[in-house]
C-alpha cells in the first residue's frame, strides 16, 4: 500500500477507505481447496480469515493478517478507516 494511493481530497479529509474480512482461499484463486498457501515464508490456510483494505472504488489495495494492523496500516497511509462486514 503507497502513501500516495489515499490522496486527501480538496477539502482536506482523508480519503474513506473500507476494511472487510475474507477468506484467504478467495484471494488466491488458483489454490485447490485444502492446500495451504506460502508466500516468503507465510503460510495461508485456504478457511483463514484475512482483512483487507479497499479503496473508495472498490479496489483492493492491502491484505493483512488481522483487523487492527489493517485498521494502523491505513490510518499511516492518511486514510480514515471504515469496517464493512
Amino acid at each position: 500500500m503507497a502513501p500516495e494511493e489515499f490522496e486527501q481530497g480538496e477539502s482536506g479529509v482523508p480519503a474513506t477507505v473500507y476494511v472487510r474480512e475474507i477468506a484467504a482461499a478467495d484471494v488466491f484463486e488458483q489454490v485447490l481447496p485444502g492446500n495451504a498457501i506460502e508466500i516468503d515464508g507465510v503460510t495461508l490456510e485456504p478457511d483463514q480469515q484475512l482483512y483487507a483494505i479497499h479503496d473508495e472504488d472498490g479496489r483492493r489495495v492491502g491484505l493483512f493478517a488481522d483487523r487492527d494492523a489493517a485498521f494502523a496500516a491505513a490510518r499511516w497511509h492518511g486514510a480514515a478507516p471504515v469496517s464493512v462486514h
